[in-house]
């Protein structure tokens, strides 16, 4: 859940090749849905490794582009944590790319429906389009890639995403965010599926009442 985990679905790209500089470039394709699993390691899992299954909707036609991510996280590897303790085992994100409305963060713990406005927001549909973001190629989970690096938009720029895409299929392989800073100590997330779609329903995207008195947070979300 934190920002970072927002990486979960922020990075997911189709393979573009440039074929005038024979360089990769990779970029975002108009509309996608995924399923991930990974891990995280942060303050609010008390610097574990916890497990998380991930599912993506994005569609950067809708709205100026907005991003749904759906998590379930292992019970046991959030055991007695800060956010196990809490009775949350499952969270939605929505983000929103051109800024007009606020990103949410919200789940169903123990105590009831929360949401808090999050801080955080998508990376933008070309943000692997560039072939200055190509670092070479490298074998990931057996599966010859293309790595990728960039970061998260402001004001998380110092947050680095390192992206690997197969070289025979051009989907995603995995995705890495290293650690930064005492809160945060990276993520890994691997990619189970990856679909391009023609259209996504409207209602994965508008947040619940309960958003609509959602306080601000100033900390990286779970």
């Amino acid at each position: 859940m934190t920002v970072p985990r927002l990486a979960l679905a922020l990075v997911l790209v189709i393979f573009l090749a440039d074929t005038a500089l024979s360089t990769p470039t990779y970029t975002f394709p108009n509309k996608w849905q995924a399923t991930t699993q990974g891990w995280v390691s942060d303050g609010f899992v008390d610097h574990q490794k916890a497990s998380v299954l991930g599912f993506l909707y994005t569609d950067y036609q809708f709205g100026g582009g907005v991003q749904r991510v759906d998590e379930v996280w292992n019970a046991t590897s959030i055991y007695n944590t800060t956010l196990g303790n809490l009775g949350i085992t499952a969270d939605t994100h929505l983000f929103y790319l051109n800024g007009t409305k606020s990103d949410y963060f919200f789940n169903t713990p123990q105590n009831g429906q929360t949401c808090w406005k999050s801080p955080s927001g998508m990376v933008a549909q070309n943000q692997f389009s560039s072939a200055n973001t190509y670092k070479g190629n490298a074998t990931v989970n057996g599966v010859a890639t293309y790595h990728f690096r960039s970061s998260f938009p402001p004001p998380l720029s110092k947050l680095g995403l390192d992206l690997f895409v197969s070289v025979a299929s051009g989907i995603p392989v995995q995705m890495v965010v290293p650690a930064f800073g005492s809160f945060f100590g990276g993520s890994v997330v691997n990619f189970i599926t990856f679909q391009e779609v023609s259209s996504l329903p409207e209602y994965l995207f508008v947040p619940p009442a309960v958003c609509l008195n959602a306080l601000s947070s100033d900390r990286l979300l779970l």
